[in-house]
């Protein structure tokens, strides 16, 4: 069953519950719209046309039918209970200059979950920058009137759903998002889709993505005609994308998009300038880019699908977002899905001060700042699922959105997810083209190891939500378990998702923030690898954060909590066509990087990635025996493979270790290498049943692998009698290093069904150059075996609450008896 975390005042119930209905499934024939509205659902009623004033602001206290038209208001308020229902199959403009709000017990309609909106409207937000603080142009939420904690917000130029409102959207049902099937040409002007799509049709936008390393090529398209699963476009394709992968390979080939909505949020602005202001973090950027925004408080009810979100959002403003939970609390039940998000200027979607949401099967394409955004940190129970984030842009509304200032080098950083509490599910999501696919950061204690029986510190709360949800008025309160998490030891739902195309790194588990907002915005001095500045949230790599995923009961005060820890399982990864970014000590390109995490990648595909996995060791290395089997190696590759054409290595050895089982490897130059900074100081790798692609018989057949071999694409490696390209060790750095002692790639049995060698040890050799059949600078180990590793399980001990450390220590897991 698929668990819901259910959360009251005082605690958390788990519960099994139906997964969400899901919007992506692609069905062979457009369905037909409901003959007629269901309960429960406002076409129902018989409710009398709206009289829209001539006056610029309209207050409505009873319900009615918003009829077709062109309508130029400053400020829409519904209150006293009342609903507005936009009428089926109206043709409406709406433009505002201050906004919507939906107040206390009242309803904005625009469609019903079955019986969806067969018109059109556009609502388009005017408004200006300098109207902010102008009570003409402003909506004034006070929170304790609504028995909240004390708090008092100003919203303008945008949708707002208050305490108590009801926002539903409901558009035409389409397919969200498809994949190609056929590979599609650069000159082209049809594409083949994996099925038919339902519903798109002449006139829509979708954008179809890269599927080289190149952050440029995913390219918006517009659709002249539909035949099938054939897609005509109305002007050529300008590059090359992928298509013809079958099987488990299909999540290589290139996403399609759907952008184009029959109802429409979005903004007057100039988008140009304002692009050119947050390319350069110019806080010009907050008249230019002053667009509209949405805000869905505590209590409000949200249903929103299959709706178009556009140059939405106030760019270098905190909590100005095209769609965003805002302090929200417990939204179990609603949902944001298959709606489209793009060009926006500040996120695609924000989850802030939320519990137990689900964004669904939502397009985000070339919005500016971390897309899928968790900006608290105290963000639990939600579900992102099947979600497409692609080319996100750079901001500066955090230090993060746009670079990592002295740490990387002033390098660009924006990611497509940005992950502030494990504590969710993230399954089926796709990244393409961001700097950073995936990033994992957490509040957390400083200078201090989750890896030890220090309880209760290893969490926390940033921004607004840590004041909140401890005034008990929000229902939460300080003895709630939502103020009590401990993010570092945390395990995540990590499934299916699918990074590529990343520029650093596709999935990213460091870089520690303090704090979720800055005193200024743009704030972007110092911070990084060399100390912290005042802007909280630049990430540092110095006192940075260890991810160390345990099992504890979150409800248990924390003085009496246990720990156990546990692999962190992240089932059918795909990371493919990360770009060859610049990897030295101000900064890390790699297809994963990770400062602990204890990941498992079962069934993984790392695919044309043109940098490797690399591995800050964050003091897990007794630990590691207890949920890998194995002590000292710190990230686990299981039944996973790893793809290249040529020139591509799949490990980079920092710190490490890797433990690789029943995987294999093909077009790789070498296994693995060196990274530039490494003087040999490493855990090593170890390999069980594990070999170059076809190097085991059975792997013609075997569902894991046969899809590479079946299609044609790549050669397999002649089977040898030694493994030639298992490491490149010839790293000038290594020279006259004594570090490189510890240096070392493990076989339990050897490389296939021919070459079983059984336990090997293979060490550096004094030349960097020799090359006795496994790599240059690689040698077999003579003699017996010793435990090479740099850093031993012994030298730092926790395995768990009150669990003796003595089974793991000093490498007796991998040693032959």
């Amino acid at each position: 069953c698929q668990k819901v975390v259910d959360m009251s005042r005082n605690g958390m119930e788990v519960r099994c519950a139906a997964p969400p209905a899901s919007t992506t499934s692609l069905a062979s024939m457009p369905a037909p719209a409901p003959a007629s509205p269901p309960a429960g659902c406002p076409y129902l009623m018989v409710l009398p046309p709206c009289q829209v004033p001539s006056t610029p602001d309209w207050t409505l206290r009873s319900s009615c039918v918003l009829q077709s038209g062109s309508y130029a208001l400053r400020k829409v308020v519904i209150s006293d209970g009342a609903a507005l229902v936009v009428e089926q199959g109206a043709e409406i403009k709406l433009e505002l200059t201050g906004g919507i709000l939906v107040a206390d017990k009242s309803q904005l309609w625009i469609g019903c979950e079955d019986f969806p909106f067969t018109g059109s409207m556009t609502t388009t937000f005017q408004g200006s920058f300098n109207d902010l603080g102008s009570s003409a142009h402003t909506f004034t939420v006070d929170y304790h009137l609504y028995n909240l904690p004390v708090r008092t917000e100003a919203w303008s130029n945008g949708l707002f759903v208050s305490h108590g409102g009801r926002f539903e959207s409901h558009g035409v049902q389409k397919t969200s998002w498809a994949r190609l099937q056929s590979d599609a040409e650069p000159g082209v002007k049809i594409v083949k889709l994996d099925r038919t799509p339902l519903n798109w049709g002449p006139g829509d936008d979708i954008v179809i993505t890269s599927t080289s390393t190149s952050d440029l090529e995913s390219e918006r398209a517009k659709i002249s005609a539909v035949n099938g699963q054939h897609i005509q476009l109305v002007d050529p394709l300008k590059y090359q994308h992928a298509g013809e992968w079958t099987g488990r390979g299909s999540r290589l080939n290139a996403e399609v998009g759907m952008l184009s909505h029959n109802i429409v949020f979005t903004s007057a602005i100039d988008l140009s300038a304002c692009r050119a202001a947050l390319e350069k973090a110019d806080s010009e950027g907050k008249l230019t880019c002053y667009g509209g925004q949405t805000s869905f408080l505590q209590h409000s009810v949200v249903h929103v699908e299959n709706t178009e979100f556009q140059k939405m959002g106030q760019g270098l403003l905190m909590g100005r977002y095209p769609l965003h939970f805002h302090l929200a609390g417990d939204a179990h039940g609603n949902y944001l899905r298959a709606n489209s998000v793009h060009r926006s200027v500040n996120r695609c979607v924000t989850l802030h001060g939320v519990f137990n949401v689900v964004i669904e099967s939502n397009v985000c394409f070339e919005n500016h700042g971390h897309n899928l955004y968790l900006e608290d940190g105290i963000e639990a129970g939600n579900s992102m699922l099947d979600n497409l984030v692609v080319s996100p842009k750079a901001s500066a509304t955090i230090c993060s959105d746009f670079h990592d200032v002295d740490w990387a080098g002033s390098r660009p950083s924006v990611s497509g997810i940005w992950i502030t509490n494990p504590n969710n599910t993230f399954r089926g999501n796709i990244v393409v083209g961001a700097q950073f696919g995936v990033w994992f950061t957490f509040p957390t204690a400083d200078a201090h190891t989750p890896y030890s029986d220090d309880r209760g510190i290893f969490g926390g709360v940033f921004g607004a939500s840590k004041e909140y949800f401890l005034d008990p008025a929000s229902g939460f309160g300080p003895l709630s378990w939502v103020n009590k998490q401990e993010q570092a030891r945390t395990a995540t739902v990590f499934h299916n998702n699918s990074i590529k195309g990343s520029q650093r790194n596709g999935i990213f588990i460091d870089g520690r923030v303090t704090d979720s907002e800055d005193p200024v915005i743009p704030c972007l001095e110092g911070a990084g690898h060399h100390g912290r500045g005042r802007c909280a949230t630049c990430p540092g790599t110095a006192h940075t954060f260890s991810w160390a995923p345990t099992l504890f009961r979150v409800d248990a005060e924390p003085t009496a909590r246990t720990y156990r820890p546990v692999a962190n399982v992240f089932e059918d990864v795909v990371i493919a066509y990360t770009a060859y970014g610049v990897d030295d000590f101000s900064g890390v390109g790699s297809s994963f990087w990770a400062s602990g995490g204890a990941v498992s990648f079962e069934r993984a595909i790392f695919a044309y990635n043109e940098r490797g996995t690399s591995l800050h060791n964050p003091v897990d290395w007794c630990s590691s025996h207890f949920y890998f089997g194995v002590a000292g190696y710190t990230t686990q590759w299981r039944d996973s493979l790893f793809l290249g054409s040529g020139g591509q290595r799949a490990f980079k050895f920092y710190d490490g270790g890797y433990h690789l089982v029943n995987s294999r490897w093909v077009g790789l130059e070498y296994l693995a290498e060196m990274r530039s900074v490494s003087k040999g100081n490493v855990n090593g790798l170890q390999m069980t049943n594990s070999a170059p692609l076809g190097w085991f018989d059975a792997d013609s057949n075997d569902d894991l692998y046969k899809w590479v071999i079946d299609s044609g694409k790549v050669q397999l490696q002649e089977r040898t009698n030694t493994l030639p390209n298992l490491a490149d060790w010839s790293s000038e750095t290594l020279v006259g290093q004594w570090e490189t002692q510890h240096l070392h790639i493990i076989t339990q049995d050897g490389f296939g069904d021919h070459l079983k060698i059984g336990f090997q040890q293979f060490v550096y050799s004094s030349d960097r150059f020799a090359d006795s059949g496994w790599g240059p600078g690689v040698m077999q180990e003579q003699g017996e075996p010793g435990c090479r590793m740099w850093l031993k399980c012994g030298y730092t001990v926790w395995c768990g609450t009150g669990v003796d450390c003595t089974p793991g220590f000093f490498c007796k897991d991998f040693l032959p008896a």
